[in-house]
């Protein structure tokens, strides 16, 4: 639709300015996968509620894109860049590596990984749905994400890389304390839930984030000092 739509252009936009080609990931891409389906089959049939809907499949064929397109950098289209990355080789030799780290896993918002990663990857997600099928209630690529890696912390890295929009949307003018939280960080994530628990303008709502995680860009890049992140020095965090 045309919030989709506008948000795309923003993020492609973003990204662009900041020095990086952007591509738009397609579901044709996901079908050249030799396995898609497979996984479009299986995930068509899971016996979970109404909640896992076709979005919820899409969000597992993207893995199997991202293989398609020769493996690389993954990006939400609400994940907005900050402080730019340098190398221009994959972090950790082409691991798998999600940048928005949370208490039990990683959300996987930004993601890089070589094209075999992204394979093994993929295949882990659908074999650990396939195991949680008796749920009958909902899971996505998010949580077998998680549940993957408390099962085996070295099945990917977790690098503390990406902002939660909710932390930056204040409501308060941003000084050297407030870009202080943005050191080291790839980028800022502006989900729904950013604008439902950040301060936001009277009448924004979740459709206005283009606008908002633009707004907040060109507000960082004024007020915040613009420090590269060299590749080679990424850190995985502890858990």
């Amino acid at each position: 639709d045309d919030a989709d739509s506008d948000m795309i252009n923003s993020w492609s936009r973003a990204w662009e300015a900041a020095g990086w080609r952007t591509q738009i990931l397609t579901l044709e891409d996901a079908k050249k996968h030799p396995q898609f389906d497979y996984f479009n089959k299986t995930l068509h049939e899971l016996p979970f509620d109404k909640t896992f809907q076709e979005y919820d499949i899409l969000c597992f064929h993207r893995w199997l894109a991202m293989v398609e397109v020769g493996g690389g950098w993954m990006s939400d289209y609400d994940v907005y860049p900050l402080n730019p990355l340098r190398g221009k080789v994959l972090p950790f030799g082409g691991k798998l590596t999600a940048y928005e780290n949370i208490p039990r896993g990683a959300v996987p918002s930004l993601v890089s990984g070589s094209s075999s990663e992204w394979n093994r990857m993929a295949n882990t997600l659908i074999h650990n749905t396939i195991t949680h099928r008796s749920n009958k209630n909902f899971w996505s690529d998010f949580f077998a994400l998680i549940d993957i890696y408390q099962d085996n912390p070295k099945s990917y890295n977790i690098v503390d890389g990406v902002l939660p929009g909710k932390r930056v949307l204040t409501g308060t003018k941003w000084g050297k304390k407030e870009c202080q939280m943005t050191e080291k960080k790839i980028a800022v994530h502006f989900s729904h839930d950013s604008i439902v628990m950040g301060v936001s303008r009277e009448g924004e709502t979740a459709l206005d984030r283009p606008r908002i995680a633009e707004k907040f860009v060109e507000m960082w890049s004024d007020r915040c000092m613009n420090a590269p992140v060299f590749a080679k020095n990424l850190i995985m965090a502890k858990h």
